[in-house]
């Protein structure tokens, strides 16, 4: 069972690597930001990882709906994944010259392109198919149960691993007196990231390949 475990795992992230890496930069971004005071801490390396933070979220959602709309054509990804990442990079630049923070345009602006990136995932496996739309619900309801099961999986995992951690420091130490779930902000964020990282590839790993249906309704 655990062999069967790391072999899934490994085979989802050779199979959508650059989208599982883009998503757990972001991860990475929100721990360290999380640690320092965004609000009036004007330094570089924050007003970067702010900028950026949105734009590696963008990147997981089209990288992704490439991945899979590469596999329904038989295509390498490499191909359409390479012109995305160097155009993000252009639009990144394009909107972080000479500003600290993004304005209300921008903000706009981004936001159309994350809803336009997450709804292109949706579609993804029908682009090009026609007489396929029908297919396109099941297809669909299967995620949306998957996404509820991995929802849940990291809603189970987080409770998990903040019992065990405060169990293990006041085994450590006995005076230790905190609430239930009650961990500082910086650990919060790391042991959320990591039952995300893992309720992600729980997600991805149901991601049909080729996935086929008959379409009684055409027939």
């Amino acid at each position: 069972m655990f062999y069967e475990l790391i072999y899934k795992t490994l085979k989802t992230v050779l199979r959508f690597p650059v989208a599982i890496a883009s998503f757990v930069g972001s991860l990475f971004v929100i721990v360290y930001l999380a640690g320092h005071d965004i609000t009036f801490e004007e330094n570089f390396s924050v007003n970067i990882l702010e900028k950026i933070l949105p734009f590696l979220v963008i990147g997981f959602f089209l990288i992704l709906a490439i991945d899979i709309y590469s596999e329904g054509q038989k295509i390498n990804s490499i191909y359409l994944t390479v012109p995305t990442i160097i155009i993000l990079l252009f639009y990144f630049l394009y909107l972080s010259v000479n500003t600290y923070g993004y304005k209300g345009n921008q903000v706009a602006q981004i936001l159309l392109l994350l809803l336009f990136s997450a709804v292109l995932v949706i579609i993804a496996p029908f682009l090009r198919k026609r007489g396929r739309w029908n297919v396109f619900w099941h297809y669909n309801k299967k995620l949306v149960v998957r996404f509820i099961w991995a929802a849940l999986l990291t809603l189970v995992l987080y409770i998990g691993l903040v019992l065990c951690l405060q169990l293990a420091v006041s085994f450590v130490n006995p005076q230790f007196d905190t609430y239930l779930f009650d961990i500082e902000e910086d650990n919060f964020w790391k042991v959320m990231s990591l039952v995300v990282t893992i309720g992600l590839l729980y997600l991805l790993s149901g991601i049909p390949k080729n996935f086929k249906l008959p379409d009684k309704t055409n027939k």
